[in-house]
């Protein structure tokens, strides 16, 4: 036979190691409020597990509410954890109307009609309908579902759930008078709880490390100044797609432009200003884009546009459509409005270009014509070992 008090010891120290866990995380991740979130629900369940859990199957009517009470805010602060996962804003109205039902019924249970059965299935159908809830808080989010720490998540709500309508069940529907059923169910119940704890809190803990070096990444692979791709991180994102385009059959162009007179607007009106018209230029170019599409800051007032799956002409729309919208931009300076445009060269893997440094280079080209036939337009490239066509125009200043 299991003893009840083993079983209440083993589970609270499970939940209070993995508060400390989970607390000492947080301490590193204070921009993860989750952790804070598991580890104040963690905690709580000690509490709860040694009231709740040295009843004797009979049944106490004078069992404490405030148990109950306790076992309720357990579900809502690990609510709002999942909500925080997300990065969803915390609504405390599910949990609260969860909880004033649950706690009216095992009112009703406790004083109008003592059912200690009754009150363990309600307190299992609670578990299984926070389960399910969190689960789905969880699967109505793409980044969970798209790593391994969330699809865990997933999966051990959803199989605390199951446990949970299944318990309900037996408590509710079969004969558990006999004590090798019940003392089945206890050791079932303790090994789900550690399981649950002890799984839930390490999986919170593997979000907040991984979110801080995706955070990592992204800085690594990000420009300070645009919060476009740093020119590492473009040449790494081309490469890849280049293999893919080639593997498949694909299509992949380059857009390559930069900003007319930038050299003017630094010397007329200060770096300052000139940072400004590179920040909204980039935030001119990515509304411009797909999702799919690889923007990045080549060097300087220099730009390029990675384009997966879009052939010559769809590239060259693409790149109109930039050169019109950075035509468009207005920027207030103390000398009034500044006015921006870009030259722009596209090619493509339909140009003969057999690498990213090719493809770059035929774009360079197309974008050096852009400027020297009179700046502010788009030009497609040459094929690969074609003769570009000679111009004569000073190029001075870009």
């Amino acid at each position: 036979m299991v003893d009840a008090l083993i079983v209440v010891v083993l589970v609270g120290l499970s939940a209070i190691v993995i508060a400390v866990g989970c607390a000492l995380s947080w301490q590193r991740h204070r921009d993860f409020p989750a952790l804070r979130d598991w580890a104040v629900g963690s905690a709580l369940i000690a509490p709860s597990m040694f009231i709740l859990g040295l009843l004797d199957q009979d049944g106490a009517s004078h069992l404490p509410m405030l148990a109950y009470v306790v076992v309720a805010l357990i579900y809502a602060v690990f609510w709002s954890g999942v909500r925080r996962l997300t990065g969803r804003e915390r609504t405390w109205g599910p949990p609260v109307m969860a909880g004033a039902v649950y706690l009216s019924v095992m009112a009703w249970f406790m004083y109008r009609d003592p059912d200690f059965l009754a009150r363990v299935a309600t307190t299992s159908v609670l578990g299984m309908l926070a389960a399910a809830l969190l689960a789905t808080e969880l699967l109505s989010d793409r980044r969970m579902r798209g790593h391994r720490p969330g699809r865990l998540m997933i999966a051990l709500l959803v199989q605390f759930g199951l446990f949970h309508a299944v318990r309900a069940g037996v408590l509710l529907f079969a004969d558990v008078t006999d004590t090798l059923v019940l003392d089945v169910l206890r050791l079932l119940t303790f090994v789900e709880l550690v399981l649950f704890v002890v799984g839930g809190g390490l999986l919170v803990i593997a979000m907040a490390n991984e979110r801080t070096m995706h955070r990592l990444r992204r800085l690594a692979d990000r420009d300070e100044l645009t919060g476009l791709y740093n020119r590492r991180a473009f040449m790494r994102t081309a490469d890849e797609a280049l293999r893919h385009a080639q593997a498949r059959g694909g299509d992949l162009s380059l857009v390559l432009f930069d900003l007319d007179h930038f050299k003017r607007v630094n010397d007329t009106h200060g770096h300052l200003v000139g940072d400004q018209v590179l920040r909204v230029a980039a935030e001119t170019v990515m509304a411009a884009l797909r999702e799919a599409d690889a923007p990045g800051r080549y060097g300087g007032e220099e730009f390029c546009v990675l384009l997966p799956g879009l052939g010559i002409p769809a590239a060259l729309e693409v790149a109109e459509r930039i050169r019109g919208s950075l035509e468009d931009v207005r920027i207030d300076t103390p000398t009034g409005p500044l006015r921006i445009s870009a030259s722009l060269g596209v090619a493509g893997l339909a140009h003969g270009a057999a690498s990213v440094p090719e493809l770059l280079a035929l774009a360079d080209a197309a974008l050096y014509r852009a400027k020297a036939e009179g700046r502010n337009r788009v030009v497609l490239a040459a094929p690969a070992g074609a003769a570009p066509a000679p111009v004569q125009h000073d190029l001075a200043e870009s």
